[in-house]
């Protein structure tokens, strides 16, 4: 049949193929009376690569036929196409639209491994779900010549913890194809093959990044006391890329050995790119110097490790270092205060807070910009000095403020964001306070929003008005 369905309880499961008309429906709709208790009807459109008016309308009658008895009626597996006629049709917000797996055969499931969107969400699911019928065609897509089949099929049995496909997967390494390469690397290291462990350190030199990559990261899994050793040798090389590969696979070993490792390379390393990634690096270490590390590197003269020490010290903590970070604050070097600031965001005691107010006047606006963020985090009061900043004649400082606020303070939030989405006369800032407004949903949300689409014509805030009233 074109149109099937299956009751189970109180809900009820309909599947719709491409060749239904509305004369299939007939008996669906009669089985409703027989369930007095009905509370769900899934409707399962997987097969539907395109809809015809017809059958909108027969959903649609769906809808009306359980929508007085408050059954929810949900649309399984919509593809983009089918989603796309429903919006123009203005029919969206009749139904709940979910995504369900199980209701895919197998092949089905493979086949959607060419789909990049959603490849990685079908393996795991299958390896969530893995049975002997999953295990033998996930071992018959390891062997197929289809490289984007091969690669998540392998990454599938490795998730599953497939053990018996280790000799399969290791068959992979020595495939042409770099994403095959890169994922039969990976579900070793998931599996913990250290028999392919030598092969892995190879890879570390591999031209393709994402490759080395993956073999840095599987070390990482089967790694023992010698391979830090190993590593050391290698973060030798002149490839930059290998340096970075290192200091990666480092810092997921952890450990002091791979510290020291990483913490000579920097005093060596004169590369911008691999100086930043190790003072990223370093952050992942639980060791009392790695903050005195990273803020000595807040000095360096590159704007990027800068950065990274910044976001460092927001993963470390300051550890009794406040007063170290705070000193660094001038306005002689402005991309130095700015991060320290922003080193100080994560963490901005009360000290720290009343500093950065009492300097916010003199500041320039990108160093202004990141006080107020850093201040939302404070553990004082900030509702006065946020209130006078949402009455500066810089846009992005009114909508940074908001944000702040809506940080530290929702119920504040909310009623400033009706005020600015009403009066504010930048639609950057009005749209922020739009956001808020459709994340927090309060009382009479509707009633607002539909009063400043009648008035407010940037097109931008109609469109977002729109989907969130679903009109």
């Amino acid at each position: 049949m074109s149109v099937t369905f299956s009751a189970v309880n109180d809900s009820v499961l309909i599947h719709i193929s491409q060749e239904a008309s509305d004369k299939d429906f007939g008996a669906v709709l009669e089985s409703f009376n027989n369930i007095p208790s009905l509370k769900e009807v899934r409707i399962d459109m997987k097969d539907l690569v395109y809809i015809e008016s017809e059958i909108q309308e027969q959903i649609v009658s769906i809808k009306k036929n359980v929508g007085a008895k408050s059954v929810h009626v949900v649309l399984l597996n919509v593809s983009e196409s089918v989603y796309t006629t429903l919006e123009m049709a203005d029919l969206l917000n009749l139904f709940i639209f979910k995504q369900d797996l199980s209701l895919y055969h197998i092949d089905e499931l493979v086949y959607m491994f060419h789909n990049p969107d959603v490849a990685n969400e079908i393996s795991v699911y299958i390896s969530s779900n893995y049975s002997p019928d999953f295990h033998n065609k996930m071992m018959e897509g390891a062997n197929s010549e289809d490289s984007q089949v091969r690669e998540h099929c392998i990454l599938t049995m490795g998730r599953a913890q497939d053990s018996d496909a280790t000799e399969v997967i290791r068959q992979g390494m020595d495939s042409v194809y770099p994403n095959v390469v890169r994922a039969s690397i990976l579900a070793l290291g998931w599996l913990g093959d250290c028999e392919s462990k030598e092969r892995f350190f190879n890879f570390i030199s591999s031209k393709d990044i994402e490759v080395a990559e993956a073999a840095g990261a599987s070390i990482s899994l089967v790694s023992d006391e010698r391979d830090p050793e190993k590593l050391r040798k290698l973060s030798e090389s002149e490839n930059s890329n290998i340096r970075i590969i290192v200091a990666g696979t480092l810092s997921l070993i952890n450990g002091d050995e791979a510290y020291a490792i990483i913490v000579k390379m920097l005093e060596k390393e004169r590369n911008e790119q691999v100086r930043t990634v190790l003072v990223q690096r370093i952050a992942y270490f639980n060791k009392p110097d790695a903050t005195e590390m990273l803020i000595s590197m807040l000095d360096d003269s590159s704007k990027s490790v800068k950065e990274a020490a910044a976001a460092g010290l927001g993963r470390t903590g300051l550890r009794g270092h406040e007063d170290e970070v705070l000193k660094r604050i001038n306005m002689e070097d402005v991309w130095l205060s700015y991060f320290a600031v922003k080193a100080l965001g994560q963490n901005c005691s009360a000290k720290s807070a009343k500093y950065l107010k009492e300097i916010y006047n003199k500041s320039e606006e990108h160093l202004r910009l990141a006080i107020i963020e850093a201040l939302s985090n404070a553990p004082s009061d900030m509702d006065n000095f946020f209130a006078e900043r949402l009455f500066d004649s810089n846009e992005d400082i009114r909508k940074v403020t908001l944000s702040a606020i809506y940080k530290s303070n929702k119920k504040t939030a909310i009623a400033k964001s009706v005020k600015l989405l009403e009066d504010d006369p930048s639609w950057l800032v009005r749209y922020k306070a739009l956001e808020i407004i459709s994340i927090e949903k309060p009382a009479g949300y509707k009633k607002v929003l539909t009063k400043i689409k009648k008035k407010d014509n940037n097109r931008n805030i109609q469109e977002k008005i729109a989907s969130v009233l679903g009109i």
